[in-house]
């Protein structure tokens, strides 16, 4: 949570003690930027501590991303856009290995669910 002068923390809805302490044990192992805060929530509860810190780097490295690009940008400028869901959600979980060929209406959907 970038901007932020709260710190974050774990979510309410993770209501196991075990997990709630285990939590806060990767959280403080995280090399959180000044003015920024944390908040795990119930999708991160099962998470590794490796898989929680990948996470967090990435988010960290998009919006460094998303902030120098929009310091550089004149507005109004597209400074993040998310990839279609739908069209790789489409590809990837109606593909199997048997499958041997795929049509498609619009190269540039395929073009984009496999970049």
């Amino acid at each position: 949570m970038p901007n932020t002068a709260r710190g974050g923390g774990i979510s309410r809805k993770i209501t196991s003690a075990q997990d709630r302490s285990r939590l806060k044990e990767v959280v403080q192992d995280l090399d959180v930027p000044e003015g920024m805060g944390i908040i795990l929530r119930t999708a991160g509860a099962s998470r590794s501590k490796p898989e929680i810190k990948r996470d967090f780097e990435y988010l960290i490295r998009m919006w460094e991303t998303v902030r120098d690009l929009t310091l550089r940008s004149q507005a109004p400028s597209l400074v993040y856009e998310e990839g279609s869901l739908i069209s790789v959600r489409c590809a990837t979980s109606t593909t199997r290995r048997s499958t041997r060929s795929r049509w498609r209406a619009k190269p540039a959907t395929a073009k984009r669910a496999i970049s």
